[in-house]
């Protein structure tokens, strides 16, 4: 779910994840000073970066999770807030998030100091760029404030959707590294778990032991309190327990999934025959969307994917080798299908985070991937 679709009354089951992201972001001295929230699409990743940064924006919060903590500068920055990637944009953010404790700190004649935050980020982004500033002397000075600060001020960096940056490198090497100077700045990042991508180029934002968080699927209980939340916010007589009979093979373990049924159930305001296998299929395209794609995995691409579920119905949980899927593409495609072709499906599965490929040569659906294929398979026979 992106950032932009927030809901603090919706939020459900993370809370304990949340105060752990906490924890180890203002600990100090920092036992770790990046943090990686990873996951599958829709597992909840930006909802639990905007229910920390509104719990970090809450003093009485804050205390109640790290009695004495030093005060907190927060920025919470989304990929979707620029594409491709500006490091001005996000220096203005993180100048917003910092001139409350520094009013020193330079800020433009004649621009308005308003109190709204997207206006006076979209300011000060206009002025840096129409005056040729440079993002990293930008970062220097903001550096050398928080170093010097008595008492110390911590500046915690949210970052949503790290994976969908067009051009990750430069964000590594143009803001995470310069900023990294500092001790008292920490990163939270977010990005799809398994996500192929060759762009990695400095060791900050990697995964460490102790570096990172997966977020695990929702119990029954918070999955039932999500969809009748859900529900309940949009006016639906509708119970958990009608939708949840309508779907016999999946969970309700995926945020992101559960509101889009549940939706889907509301439009149709009837008892019977609430999901559809057309529901189901649309459901599973969207999941397959990522920023850095402008469109889910094409029809064939999904069809051969169905393909595989169903005739490796344990896919999700356990491994297959990568040779044994031709003939399954093969018998689909009714032609023959080679390996080049069959590895470039692959990865552009796995690019999307919905396959994962060992360098054993086995390869794995998400199981939340494989029980949607199943599920879509169901609903076609009713």
């Amino acid at each position: 779910m992106p950032v932009s679709d927030y809901d603090s009354a919706s939020f459900v089951g993370r809370n304990d994840i949340v105060d752990e992201v906490i924890r180890r972001a203002l600990t100090t001295p920092a036992l770790i000073r990046s943090l990686l929230i990873e996951g599958p699409a829709n597992r909840g990743k930006s909802w639990v970066l905007c229910r920390t940064h509104e719990k970090l924006i809450d003093p009485a919060a804050v205390a109640s999770i790290i009695p004495n903590s030093p005060p907190v500068a927060i920025c919470l920055y989304s990929s979707d807030d620029a594409r491709p990637f500006e490091p001005l944009r996000l220096v203005a953010s993180v100048w917003w998030a910092l001139h409350p404790y520094f009013p020193s700190l330079f800020w433009p004649t004649g621009l308005p100091d308003t109190t709204i935050k997207d206006t006076a980020i979209q300011a000060l982004h206009s002025f840096f760029r129409q005056n040729n500033f440079d993002a990293q002397s930008l970062l220097s000075v903001a550096t050398q404030d928080l170093d010097t600060a008595s008492p110390p001020i911590l500046l915690v960096l949210l970052v949503d959707g790290l994976d969908e940056f067009d051009q990750l490198d430069a964000f590594e090497r143009q803001f995470v590294e310069p900023l990294f100077r500092s001790p008292n700045v920490r990163v939270v990042a977010s990005r799809r778990s398994h996500v192929h991508t060759a762009r990695w180029t400095t060791f900050s934002l990697r995964p460490k032991k102790d570096g990172s968080i997966n977020l695990d699927r929702l119990n029954a209980h918070d999955a039932e309190d999500q969809i009748t939340r859900h529900f309940g916010r949009c006016g639906s007589p509708l119970t958990y327990a009608e939708l949840n009979a309508s779907i016999k093979h999946y969970a309700w373990q995926n945020p992101g999934a559960n509101r889009r049924f549940a939706d889907c159930a509301i439009e149709k305001q009837v008892t019977q025959r609430l999901i559809t296998s057309d529901n189901v299929r649309s459901c599973l395209l969207q999941l397959s969307t990522s920023g850095r794609f402008s469109n889910p995995i094409s029809d064939n691409d999904f069809d051969w994917l169905t393909a595989v579920v169903k005739h490796f119905p344990s896919i999700g949980s356990s491994e297959v080798p990568a040779h044994a899927l031709n003939a399954v593409l093969e018998a689909t495609a009714q032609r023959p299908v080679g390996d080049f072709e069959r590895n470039e499906w692959l990865g552009r599965l796995q690019d999307r985070a919905i396959v994962m490929r060992r360098n054993s040569g086995q390869c794995l659906v998400h199981d939340e991937f494989a029980a949607l294929c199943q599920e879509w398979e169901a609903q076609r026979t009713l």
